[in-house]
């Protein structure tokens, strides 16, 4: 059986509906995942984007929600 991952679903966008981009990464702890996610917030940021969604899914399904933002502004 395979060891069971937190997931992090993330997206990001720059205020439209075209650039807007997802996808879920595995981790072996939540605090990998969370870490990821604050990375991933400071980078986007420095090339104009923000997070459009972000949540960690625990390995019995437990949702963790981290931010939600709107793709227009």
């Amino acid at each position: 059986m395979e060891d069971k991952k937190f997931i992090l679903q993330i997206g990001c966008h720059r205020g439209t509906l075209v650039s807007r981009d997802n996808e879920a990464r595995e981790f072996d702890t939540y605090e990998e995942a969370y870490v990821s996610y604050l990375e991933s917030k400071a980078a986007w940021k420095r090339i104009g984007y923000m997070v459009w969604f972000a949540d960690i899914v625990a390995p019995d399904g437990t949702k963790t929600h981290l931010e939600s933002n709107p793709y227009y502004y």
